[in-house]
């Protein structure tokens, strides 16, 4: 029996009271139904006493309900499910099956109309198997309200947003169409779910807390179990790969709910760490023929801590009609430096290779809306980002320790011998075009993205470990070096120079540059091969040249001056090479160069080292100093050698014509006048060639000049104080008359 005395829900269905839906649905399984007014129902009541009647209420509706689904399936009572229309009225016996009451299909509506009557009454905990729990898998049937641990959670969403967290999960998830039909029913499954103590708004009418049976709000932890449970273990794996049709028809759905909720439930990503959350959808170009050949297809990487995974960004990414306003761009993907795309390659192809960075192609959508999030995890190609992932590696290096290594860099600290591994990495195999673009990606960097610790603003980048450990500078080579080495700071001690770097790799490096001016010395310098060893330049094929000495400049590498190239390099290599074309070729740019090097307080010690430094070639093929070189522009020398010019200390006629500036400015001087030993040179050359038919007329004319130069710039300083110069005077004069005497003894008074 029912009547309207049991109504507890007023709500009207389709026309009917709650009350009169049940008693639909019970009278098309065959149960005996009959309404009756409430004073006939009392009288009935009363002559049955102390018995009574079987009446219609929630409490005989749940134990009828437990009866009719344990008689299916003792293990999983349930009804099963059928899409239909609201229940027939009671009086309709379409759904009997004879005189056994027996209840096999129910509809979603039924459903609703028996759980909201059988919750009316408030007596949730007397639930406790009834099979009236509804998912979104309609092929499972009903599930029974169950309080065992070995009972899977059924999960009753917030929003449609959360029923795309479970993907493969539907059996999982109570049914949105009840919730849309049902909304007390709804609020109370809600309730039911909440921890003990915790209510859903509205809040429950009971003050008692709530039996939760198997029935949960998604949470952090609830939602990681049943993820466990539902996605595929092929993700188990590292860095699973995803089919491209999974990707379209589930997995970018899921992946954007999972960040939605995670964002809007302010969800510390700690807790999903070593998840497979950040997709790539598609592989960076400069992997190798290996990823080249990989059908197309998704790559989901793990959250992990210390993460380098780099988001290179396409062409498209930020003028996608999502970015249309900038309002929405984090300004982190608006006001930046951007490295061009060919630097950008070849760097992350070196950092990829040494440091073990990924480049990735994460998805627009994912980089716009939860960049936040992402901190820490993945990176945008900006230099700033890329110095903080390339500080992230050397932590690593740092944790790994020396590795066995048994050199002298295996005594210093881990964080000494994480540089040291970092250096060697980043220099091993690496390309022109990588150590380049290395270059230029350091010349942009920022303090920001620097994680030294104790970094001061204004010498940063001298104390920046990835700086120190960069190679960014080459050697000074020879033309006729092709190598393409290039030194890092850290490189110091292998020139066996004190580098300066402690401990702490506070380095105050000992390496410098040449002098900015004077190019074209620098060049000789180049072509001649001299070595420094100290000194470093911009390699000459990198095109920012202006950029990387300033950065050589920030990084403390202070520029040598010209007169200390001269006096401790250029002129100690003169004196010592046997290349006397390279040593003609370099002194000689020096000179004509020599107002522009700004030689300072070293002026004057510069030139007298010049006067000693043996780079002119002679008339006779000899190499001497300025200091030897008789000056050719005086006749009366070049004549006390031959009539032509064309022997004696004379400078060749080439190299004359290429000092003739530095000549007239003093730099260079030859000298006015013959030595002592020259004279005796001279009169020795006359002494062998006396008997000299053939060259007679020839050895005559010098001895003449000779004697002449004697007389004239000699004998005035050798006269003794008791005889008179006129005597001299007087005796080579008649030399000079006795030229009809035999010749030997003209020779005889020449010599003496």
């Amino acid at each position: 029996f029912f009547s309207t005395r049991e109504e507890t829900r007023t709500e009207k269905v389709d026309g009917r009271s709650l009350l009169e839906s049940v008693a639909a649905c019970l009278a098309q399984f065959g149960v005996p139904v009959v309404q009756l007014p409430v004073r006939i129902l009392e009288s009935i009541e009363q002559v049955l006493h102390p018995a009574q009647p079987r009446i219609l209420t929630p409490t005989w509706l749940r134990q009828f309900l437990r009866a009719m689904g344990s008689s299916h399936d003792q293990k999983s009572p349930s009804f099963q499910l059928e899409e239909g229309s609201p229940s027939a009225p009671y009086g309709d016996s379409r759904r009997r099956h004879g005189k056994n009451v027996q209840v096999d299909v129910l509809t979603l509506d039924e459903v609703g109309s028996l759980l909201e009557f059988a919750m009316s009454d408030g007596d949730l905990a007397d639930l406790e198997g009834v099979p009236l729990m509804v998912t979104e898998d309609v092929s499972i049937g009903t599930i029974a309200f169950a309080g065992t641990r070995d009972a899977h959670a059924i999960f009753v969403p917030e929003n449609d947003g959360e029923y795309s967290l479970l993907p493969n999960g539907l059996h999982r998830l109570a049914s949105r169409r009840l919730r849309d039909s049902r909304p007390w029913v709804w609020q109370q499954l809600r309730n039911m779910a909440a921890p003990i103590g915790q209510h859903v708004p509205p809040q429950s009418l009971q003050p008692a807390p709530h039996p939760k049976f198997q029935l949960r709000l998604i949470s952090i932890d609830t939602l990681l179990t049943a993820l466990q449970d539902v996605l595929p273990h092929s993700w188990n794996g590292t860095d699973p790969l995803v089919s491209q049709d999974d990707w379209s028809t589930w997995v970018e759905t899921w992946l954007k709910a999972m960040w939605l909720w995670v964002s809007r439930m302010s969800v510390p990503v700690k807790h999903l760490l070593h998840w497979p959350l950040i997709p790539s959808i598609k592989q960076f170009q400069n992997l190798g023929a290996e990823a080249q050949d990989q059908k197309p297809c998704v790559r989901l990487y793990r959250l992990l801590p210390n993460s380098a995974l780099i988001n290179v960004e396409q062409d498209s990414d930020l003028n996608s009609d999502e970015f249309a306003d900038d309002q929405l761009v984090p300004s982190r993907l608006l006001a930046r430096a951007k490295l061009e795309r060919h630097v950008q390659c070849e760097l992350l192809t070196l950092l990829q290779r040494s440091l073990d960075c990924m480049p990735i192609h994460a998805p627009a959508w994912l980089m716009k809306n939860h960049v936040d999030q992402l901190r820490g995890f993945v990176y945008v190609c900006t230099p700033d980002d890329l110095l903080r992932v390339a500080h992230v590696c050397l932590w690593r290096l740092e944790q790994e320790g020396p590795s066995g290594d048994n050199t002298p860099a295996a005594s210093l600290t881990s964080a000494s011998s994480g540089v040291r591994q970092l250096r060697h990495r980043l220099g091993d195999r690496a390309s022109q075009r990588e150590l380049d673009a290395l270059a230029t990606w350091l010349v942009m960097v920022r303090q920001e993205g620097c994680s030294c610790k104790r970094v001061a603003s204004a010498t940063w980048k001298r104390q920046c470990r990835i700086m120190c450990a960069s190679p960014l500078f080459s050697p000074l080579a020879s033309l006729a070096d092709t190598s393409v080495r290039r030194v890092a700071l850290l490189d110091a001690e292998e020139f066996g120079i004190h580098s300066g770097l402690s401990n702490e790799l506070d380095n105050n490096n000992t390496w410098v540059l040449l002098p900015e001016s004077c190019t074209e010395v620098t060049a000789a310098l180049r072509a001649a091969g001299v070595e420094l060893p100290r000194c470093i330049e911009v390699p000459l094929e990198f095109s920012e040249h202006a950029s990387l000495v300033g950065l050589a400049q920030e990084l403390g590498i202070k520029h040598m001056t010209w007169a200390s190239v001269l006096l401790d390099h250029v002129f100690p290599w003169a004196h010592s090479t046997d290349n006397s074309v390279a040593r003609q070729g370099l002194i000689v740019a020096i000179v004509q160069r020599w107002q522009e090097m700004d030689l300072g307080n070293k002026h004057d010690q510069c030139k007298q080292t010049l006067q000693a430094t043996p780079f002119i070639t002679t008339v006779s093929g000899r190499t001497m100093s300025p200091a030897e070189i008789l000056d050719p522009s005086s006749e009366e020398l070049r004549l006390l050698y031959s009539s032509n010019g064309s022997a004696g200390p004379f400078p060749a006629a080439d190299i004359f014509a290429a000092l003739s500036s530095a000549l007239r400015r003093g730099i260079v001087s030859f000298r006015q006048e013959l030595s002592a030993i020259e004279i005796v040179e001279r009169l020795s050359f006359l002494n062998e060639h006396a008997n000299d038919d053939t060259q007679w007329e020839c050895t005559r004319t010098i001895a003449e000049h000779v004697l002449q130069y004697i007389a004239q710039h000699v004998v005035l300083r050798c006269v003794p104080e008791t005889m008179e110069p006129s005597d001299h005077v007087g005796s080579l004069t008649h030399a000079q008359d006795s030229r009809n005497q035999p010749r030997n003894s003209f020779f005889f008074l020449a010599c003496d």
